[in-house]
């Protein structure tokens, strides 16, 4: 091959090296943007879910399939007596009654193994009655509606719980989380937050 040619040839694949990086950096750089407007939208969903979250009107539980305390909003605190601090990351159990722990410990195993048994994105609510004890060892007779939520494999329970007399009283602020409305009610918050962490 001659030289002009070798030069031109040269050339030729210069250029397209050139082009070729070029492309590649436009690319990586819109993927970037794309990730940190991902990232923004997340903490803004996080965020909005929080408020949300810590501003409900009835004590909110989150747990994990182990029945680990992962959130505990500040109603909660108020009912139970515990900080968040103080929770977060211990059984559930540690706030019911040991008959109420113990009555519902099998329906929390089954409710688990259904839900991990389910194809796809999946959720639930039941309403339940029993005993809660507050850190100074009171009891109070409680009711929860308890939702159980599955979304791209990942899984947490959250549960509204209130004292019984609030269901009874036309004046509470929970008196519209009733079990008769609480379908309707419940704010999605924490379903749109596991979705959003996936």
């Amino acid at each position: 091959m001659s030289t002009p040619r070798r030069k031109a040839a040269s050339w030729v694949l210069l250029s397209f090296t050139t082009i070729l990086v070029f492309v590649f950096a436009a690319l990586l750089t819109r993927a970037q943007q794309k990730v940190r407007e991902h990232a923004e939208h997340a903490r803004l969903i996080e965020a909005r879910s929080a408020v949300i979250l810590d501003t409900a009107p009835a004590a909110l539980v989150l747990a994990d399939t182990k029945g680990i305390v992962t959130y505990y909003n500040p109603q909660a605190e108020q009912l139970f007596g515990w900080t968040c601090s103080e929770i977060v990351g211990q059984p559930i159990h540690r706030l019911l009654s040991q008959e109420t722990a113990k009555r519902h410990a099998a329906r929390f195993e089954q409710a688990v193994h259904h839900i991990r048994e389910h194809e796809g994105a999946w959720q639930f609510t039941r309403r339940v009655t029993g005993v809660a004890v507050t850190k100074t060892g009171d009891e109070v007779p409680v009711i929860a509606i308890v939702r159980g939520i599955k979304y791209n494999g990942f899984i947490e329970f959250a549960a509204v719980i209130y004292p019984e007399e609030a269901a009874k009283d036309e004046s509470s602020e929970a008196r519209r989380w009733r079990p008769s409305r609480v379908g309707r009610t419940l704010p999605n918050a924490f379903t749109q937050a596991s979705q959003q962490q996936q």
